[in-house]
């Protein structure tokens, strides 16, 4: 008798025990066949039953639990008890903004609080500065709870590349760690800085200023995008072009819609189709999609004709145009890198390869209008039960679940494969 190899994937799915209280039940393992040569055992632990959560970040994730927010950690147990009306995650120096009773405060990573409950708002903590609000005014504190800034501001936004956005008697600028204007107040609206550039709106149209608060690209532009790999995209009477960090027109204003360079293409809408330009602003792909997205990893999903399918940067079909529909990530489809993609057609679900988008390996997936994940071979590693799977995805190995109305966390332990003589 000949011998064939069966490969079985073994993937325990865990539903977070918590030690504070509440505690999950054990109940049977369920044997799936996943797939023509696949079969996967799951190991279920039921849900604590949560309103809501957010994913694990620095290795904790908030729970609220009763109307009260908390902390767990990856084990599941309680760090922070839930006992805030609202909580921020944990950012740099594992501190936290808490809202106790109208109040904001902040605490450690063990839960402490370190700086009292005093402030009528708090942003987290940013290149040691946290944003609060005393009254209607904001301002920046410390680590050790000190302002650093004076409350004069109408609002502010975090520290980055040490500045922060802040907006004063109604106008946006910039200030630097020190509470000095590096770009005074005399803007309509800001954008944070993107390579070195952001983009500011005054008297209607858009430009942009330095690290500096220069304005090296005077407010000509009707509308204006972030820049990306050296150029950004500009509306001039009603056609979009791109400049690039000199405010030199690269490319001329001839289209209708335009979207962000990535991996040295734009996609670019030219007599209502979509195609896409290198950055000397030549046709690579000639206009003749309904739409697109963006390139990734040299592949892109592009509509014809009401259908979805997948070209490469020679505009070549790797995936002909035949499917129904196609969703961007975590909703009725998912597109994931070095894998399967799930599409629809004639109604029907189902994978072809090669496309973009895996998180930690795993690809949220929507069957019979339940969630589940597969692997990077197209294979349930947790089967389609739940009712929502949080946006974000996995992250620490950990994602957050919705069932029967309720949160909670799932972990996939452990992928084995064994082979299995017969």
């Amino acid at each position: 008798m000949s011998s064939d190899k069966l490969i079985f994937l073994t993937a325990f799915l865990i539903f977070f025990s918590f030690t504070s209280k509440v505690k999950g039940e054990a109940v049977e393992v369920n044997y799936l066949k996943c797939g023509k040569e696949y079969y996967c055992e799951t190991q279920y632990l039921t849900l604590v039953k949560f309103e809501d959560v957010r994913g694990f970040s620095k290795g904790m994730a908030k729970v609220q639990l009763n109307g009260k927010w908390g902390f767990i950690n990856i084990q599941g147990e309680f760090v922070v008890e839930p006992q805030y009306d609202f909580i921020w995650s944990f950012s740099e120096g594992m501190i936290a903004a808490v809202d106790l009773n109208r109040k904001w405060g902040f605490i450690n990573g063990e839960g402490k609080l370190i700086i009292k409950p005093q402030f009528d708002h708090a942003w987290d903590f940013s290149e040691g500065m946290a944003a609060v609000r005393l009254g209607r005014k904001w301002s920046f504190i410390n680590a050790n709870g000190k302002l650093v800034v004076e409350p004069i501001f109408d609002f502010t936004e975090d520290f980055s590349e040490d500045m922060a956005r802040v907006k004063l008697n109604g106008k946006w600028g910039f200030i630097n760690t020190n509470g000095a204007f590096v770009a005074e107040p005399i803007f309509d609206f800001t954008e944070d800085f993107s390579e070195d550039m952001a983009r500011v709106k005054l008297n209607g149209k858009w430009g942009f200023i330095n690290a500096q608060g220069e304005q090296v690209i005077k407010p000509l532009f009707d509308s204006a995008r972030d820049f990306s790999e050296g150029m950004a995209a500009v509306k001039l009477n009603g056609k979009w072009g791109f400049i690039n960090a000199q405010g030199e027109q690269v490319i001329k204003p001839l289209f209708g819609s335009s979207r962000d360079f990535s991996e040295g293409m734009a996609a670019v809408r030219l007599g209502g189709r979509w195609g896409f330009i290198n950055l000397k602003g030549e046709f690579i792909v000639e206009p003749t999609f309904d739409f697109t997205e963006d390139f990734s990893e040299g592949i892109v999903a592009v509509n014809l004709n009401k259908k979805w399918g997948f070209i490469n940067i020679q505009g070549e079909f790797i995936v002909e145009p035949i499917f129904n529909d196609i969703e961007p990530l975590f909703d009725d489809a998912e597109s994931f890198s070095e894998a399967t993609a799930l599409v629809k057609l004639d109604g029907k679900w189902e994978f072809t390869v090669n496309i973009k988008g895996f998180s930690e390996n795993m690809a949220a997936v929507k069957l019979n209008g339940k969630w589940g994940f597969i692997n990077t071979n197209g294979v349930f590693v947790v089967e389609p039960i739940f009712d929502l799977i949080k946006s974000n995805g996995f992250s620490e190995g950990i994602t957050s679940v919705k069932l029967n109305g309720k949160w909670g966390f799932i972990k996939v332990a452990s992928i084995k494969q064994i082979s299995v003589k017969h």
